[in-house]
């Protein structure tokens, strides 16, 4: 299983889970289709992949310059007739 791109593996003993560290994510794609096919009772999760980090910047808005006057439940209530919204946050500049 281990390819030239394999960088190191984990062992966390507060999780009891192995993490698995590679240079590209094709590769690691490959080693967790592996590992499902061999071991299919355990759980095998990748994190932070590109393309969740890509999905959840597809789904991100930010709008700036919003009067200091305007509350956040108005703004939340304008983008919550669009879709869900699972995290929400306003920030102050400039002041």
């Amino acid at each position: 299983m281990q390819s030239a791109n394999f960088l190191e593996m984990k062992y966390f003993q507060f999780k009891k889970a192995y993490t698995l560290y590679y240079a590209t994510e094709y590769d690691l794609q490959k080693a967790a289709d592996l590992l499902k096919a061999k071991f299919t009772t355990a759980s095998i999760t990748i994190g932070n992949s590109k393309y969740d980090r890509q999905a959840k910047v597809n789904r991100t808005a930010i709008i700036r310059d919003i009067l200091l006057s305007c509350r956040s439940e108005t703004i939340k209530q304008y983008f919550a007739k669009y879709d869900e919204i699972t995290r929400f946050f306003m920030t102050t500049l400039g002041l």
